[in-house]
């Protein structure tokens, strides 16, 4: 069975999921680590290695394993290895990192590559990630992190690209994703380390919550970083001290020290070592990005580096951690910072199994139930829970009632029977709440932020304490927005900036939408009479016009730009005549078939949901109907429709 999406009216897609690691038998070549705590479940990173220096595969590795275990992501740990021997780890092939077809369900991407040179179908995957606008993490080596060859069709990631024709790339992925790309080393290569010093006015931010002065340092050196770093939204977090030693306890490089060494002070001034921004490739949509040159295997030995990495994760989903567990998991023993030859790696035949996670992924529940029935460990057997044995069910309590009465019944209950029976204590025994362990209600997610909105969007707006329940937001040109209130039958607000905005709890949807720039006119009159009723809005080319209707006659409000500002119109027909926007965007998925139920007059066909797709669609699916001849119609809670047939 094939499964086509037709367009109706935003959104295009791409496919669900990525191929199993091989057949049963096969090498391991890439590592996934499923995490089931509360804070992070449901959210998927991936991390890229492959450099040939700073041991981005153990650290990598590490961190996977801590936002896994610690905090409850699920992380995919991907490798540079030779095609001919896969499943073993050489940072050496500079043309092979499998796995990043993982990149399509990815939550977030932390990479620590350096001087790939990877095949189309792989840099497909990065570029189509970088085009959804996700967030990205780039640690270290990053900033030089691809150097295709100069016929590569993706040479415009490389190293020190820059073409006056495609200046969206200048310096390559290094220059217009993390804002900054390698040049120089600033401290001593080797001898010198890095403490982080928070840059005045950051204090506060998100990153450092939590993170001491001192806190975070790394074994690397200070790299170079020219500012102003190019960008929007650029705010440096930490400074980079150099350290006169290679201890998180080593003195500063003063200037009788650097006279000594023959060289100026480096740490007058010191060098940005970490900051977030904002990156927009061309024909993609905005994304966050934070960045490090912090990033080698042993620069996690420190506590505070850890969590300013945990921290960063939290930030780039718009979420925020409390104070995050960064302990590390298992046995962490990073190897001194070399580049070996691809000989040594040849001979060392490092594995990626040899980085499976050994530790236990979760714990069962410590707390004593208050009687049998409610106990999490019973009820399961002979109802057919598929998903009883699942670990985020493990502190769920199945059956209560039914338990509870079997428990009370006079065969077995030798006590006074109470008034009262105890009520349901909840989800997971109520030791998480009404909701439980992992409800929802305090989940954050962008994705309704940088999703494409076109050009109209109807929903609840909320500005100033003030609600208005039937609001159509409309963007009129690049720089004026107005919001309709069908109601009242007023132009509310006008303003110019950005067009719309989400809160980002609950998925987005618990806080409504708002105006995404500088309010510059209220409450504008319509010209539509008293007592009308709304029909709807009827969309011609980008204009927008408001169908109203009172004794037998059609009125219309149409809002347009005259000298920079909002007027109204009226004449429907000055405007051109409607077209479908997205009418030529379909895309071919492959379904499954259903098996014949026995006894049942139906089969249920599978048929995957588009997760991450051209547009940013943020498939919360809202209802469905059927046209005449089968195909379905299918609506999200953002309002797009889909024909799906």
């Amino acid at each position: 069975m094939k499964t086509y999406f037709l367009f109706l009216y935003t959104i295009l897609i791409s496919s669900l999921a990525f191929p199993l690691d091989g057949a049963p038998d096969s090498p391991k070549r890439w590592q996934t680590y499923n995490g089931y705590q509360a804070e992070g479940y449901g959210r998927h990173i991936v991390l890229i290695s492959g450099d040939e220096e700073y041991r981005s595969e153990e650290a990598l590795s590490q961190l996977g394993k801590i936002l896994a275990l610690r905090q409850g992501f699920k992380c995919t740990v991907l490798y540079a290895q030779d095609p001919e021997k896969p499943g073993i780890i050489n940072p050496q092939i500079l043309t092979n990192i499998p796995g990043l077809k993982a990149l399509r369900t990815a939550d977030c991407m932390i990479i620590a590559t350096r001087f790939r040179d990877l095949p189309d179908d792989q840099m497909k995957e990065i570029d189509a990630y970088l085009k959804s606008g996700r967030p990205v993490i780039g640690l270290r080596t990053a900033n030089h992190g691809f150097k295709p060859s100069q016929d590569s069709r993706w040479k415009h990631y490389g190293w020190k690209y820059n073409d006056p024709k495609n200046p969206g790339w200048n310096e390559g992925f290094g220059g217009a994703i993390l804002g900054s790309w390698f040049f120089s080393h600033h401290g001593l290569h080797g001898s010198e380390s890095t403490r982080g010093v928070i840059e005045n006015g950051s204090a506060q931010h998100q990153i450092l919550r939590g993170i001491k002065p001192g806190e975070v340092w790394g074994a690397t050196d200070v790299y170079g970083v020219k500012e102003p770093i190019p960008g929007e939204d650029v705010q440096i977090l930490l400074r980079g001290q150099v350290l006169d030693g290679m201890n998180i306890d080593s003195n500063p490089v003063g200037p009788e020290v650097a006279n000594k060494k023959g060289l100026k002070n480096r740490n007058q001034p010191m060098q940005a070592l970490a900051w977030t921004k904002s990156y927009q490739i061309p024909g993609g949509r905005k994304g966050r990005a934070f960045c490090t040159t912090l990033g080698a295997s042993l620069d996690l030995q420190a506590e505070g580096t850890r969590k300013l990495l945990v921290n960063a994760v939290y930030w780039c989903l718009d979420e925020k951690a409390q104070n995050p567990d960064v302990q590390l998991v298992g046995a962490f023993k990073p190897s001194p910072f070399k580049t070996h030859p691809i000989k040594y790696w040849q001979e060392r035949q490092l594995k990626v199994s040899d980085f499976d996670l050994l530790s236990p992924l979760y714990t069962q529940s410590s707390s004593k139930p208050a009687s049998e029935y409610d106990s999490s460990l019973g009820g399961r057997e002979g109802f057919g829970y598929e998903f009883a044995a699942h670990p985020v069910n493990r502190d769920r309590i199945y059956n209560f009632y039914r338990r509870q009465a079997a428990h009370f019944l006079p065969k077995r209950y030798q006590g006074d029977l109470p008034t009262l029976l105890p009520r349901y204590p909840d989800l997971d025994g109520a030791e998480n709440g009404h909701w439980g362990k992992y409800g929802k209600n305090g989940y954050r997610d962008r994705r309704w932020q940088i999703m494409e909105h076109g050009d109209v969007f109807s929903g609840i707006l909320r500005i100033n304490n003030e609600t208005f329940t039937r609001a159509v937001a409309v963007r009129l040109d690049d720089n004026l927005n107005c919001a309709f209130d069908t109601l009242s039958k007023k132009y509310t607000h006008v303003w110019k900036g950005d067009f719309i905005e989400f809160n980002p709890s609950r998925w987005g949807i618990g806080g409504g939408i708002r105006p995404g720039g500088d309010i510059v006119a209220k409450d504008i009159e319509s010209g539509i009479p008293d007592g009308a009723r709304y029909i709807g809005h009827v969309r011609r080319g980008k204009q927008v016009a408001f169908q109203f209707e009172k004794n037998g006659k059609t009125f219309f409000s149409i809002p347009v730009v005259k000298n920079g500002s909002l007027s109204v119109e009226s004449n429907l027909a000055s405007l051109p005549e409607p077209s479908a926007r997205y009418a030529d965007k379909s895309i071919t998925l492959s379904g499954r078939l259903g098996k014949n139920i026995p006894n049942a007059p139906f089969a249920i066909d599978r048929i995957p949901v588009p997760l991450h797709n051209e547009f940013g669609s943020v498939m919360l699916i809202g209802g469905h109907d059927f046209f005449s001849n089968g195909d379905a119609a299918v609506c999200t809670m953002a309002g797009d429709v889909w024909r799906v047939s």
